[in-house]
């Protein structure tokens, strides 16, 4: 944590004040920044999203019983996917990206399978407040890429199914925005531009006119 003095910010915010998002991935994370009456940053990366639906409603709720109104709350939520025809083309075309990606994760984060040592040669320990990230290792070093799949911690699946878990997650907790993360271990270009073009082509218009229909009500 950095205090700065006589520093100005450019560009300045046109919001007053300008919405503030922290990125949440354990529980006591969660509670601690609804509790402050702040808006959650999430993904289902590192847990299932059923269990991510579970906390962004509690901490909802939360945020309802501080007063901040309902359409004041906006939780944006990032996921990793591949839309394509059906589940099983989605599969066979992006299981070993996602394989990949998921070996490598649990080397990188905090409390990794790679041990990493301090200047005195000792184990280094996690520092404190990433100890949630150990058990998040844990888990990620013995999970199947089908796993990841029916845990909802990817979603590679035809339009269909997103449009689904899109509609699931805006009943369950009021999903607003959603960054699609397409580009997973190394696909190629035109593999990432399949999967962001069946995104534009059959997804998006269905929420589109949704929306125009809730504005004519």
């Amino acid at each position: 944590m950095y205090q700065l003095e006589d520093v100005t910010l450019i560009p300045k915010p046109i919001q007053s004040p300008p919405p503030i998002y922290v990125a949440s991935i354990s529980p006591q994370t969660f509670d601690l920044v609804a509790n402050m009456g702040l808006n959650l940053a999430a993904t289902p990366t590192l847990s299932t999203l059923d269990e991510l639906k579970g906390q962004l409603k509690e901490a909802r709720e939360t945020l309802i019983q501080k007063g901040i109104k309902p359409e004041d709350i906006d939780f944006p939520i990032n996921l990793q996917m591949h839309v394509a025809d059906n589940a099983d083309v989605a599969f066979e075309k992006t299981e070993k990206y996602f394989e990949w990606y998921f070996n490598m994760v649990p080397q990188l984060v905090p409390g990794g399978m790679v041990p990493k040592t301090s200047k005195d040669g000792k184990p280094e320990r996690v520092a404190k407040s990433y100890e949630a990230y150990e058990e998040v290792v844990k888990n990620m070093t013995s999970i199947s890429y089908d796993q990841l799949r029916q845990a909802g911690t990817i979603h590679v699946d035809g339009p269909q199914a997103l449009i689904e878990e899109i509609e699931d997650m805006q009943e369950t907790f009021g999903l607003k925005q959603l960054s699609c993360w397409h580009r997973i271990g190394g696909m190629s270009d035109k593999l990432v531009r399949e999967s962001m073009e069946r995104m534009a082509k059959d997804v998006i218009p269905y929420f589109k006119k949704k929306e125009a229909k809730q504005k004519v009500k």
